[in-house]
């Protein structure tokens, strides 16, 4: 029930889900029943983390955590078209541009801020959630369908064997 991460290709994996597009390969995928984090370790390679494999108490705190940092980047949008309108209504040298290069300054400018924002509030986030993806780096791993789900595990049916009974047992 692991979802593909690696890209496709002749002998690629059936993915089920849409990744998105390709700036979204450091963010959480749910599956319905848990999530999935994706980050990079120390030695920059990608790892992934279920989130069933975590205790109950981390699980929710960590999801609380990023859902908090999902809001940080809202706000930071926000707070930067606001800012980016001002700055295109109200700068003199802004308002003399063109109609195209406004729009490309409206969104670079509005880009800037967020990321501005982002990296204010990333000095309270940023050691959280890396604390916990290093207290639960042994039950993660560098391939996603190396991961291993007790919980999941125990309510699969063995399909292994085919029915033992007819219709007349019925």
């Amino acid at each position: 029930m692991l979802y593909k991460f690696s890209p496709m290709g002749y002998f690629g994996r059936v993915s089920q889900i849409s990744r998105g597009p390709w700036f979204a390969e450091l963010q959480v995928e749910d599956d319905g029943l848990e999530y999935y984090y994706v980050h990079a370790d120390a030695s920059g390679a990608s790892r992934y983390l279920l989130s069933n494999n975590m205790s109950y108490k981390d699980r929710t705190e960590l999801m609380h955590l990023w859902s908090a940092q999902y809001r940080v980047n809202a706000i930071g949008w926000g707070l930067g078209l606001f800012v980016s309108q001002q700055l295109i209504t109200k700068n003199p040298r802004l308002i003399q541009l063109a109609l195209g290069w406004k729009a490309c300054a409206f969104l670079g400018l509005a880009g800037m801020t967020k990321v501005v924002v982002n990296q204010y509030y990333s000095r309270t986030y940023g050691p959280l959630i890396g604390a916990y993806f290093r207290k639960y780096q042994d039950v993660g791993a560098t391939d996603a369908w190396e991961i291993r789900d007790r919980k999941r595990e125990y309510y699969q049916i063995d399909d292994s064997q085919y029915m033992d009974y007819t219709e007349e047992d019925m």
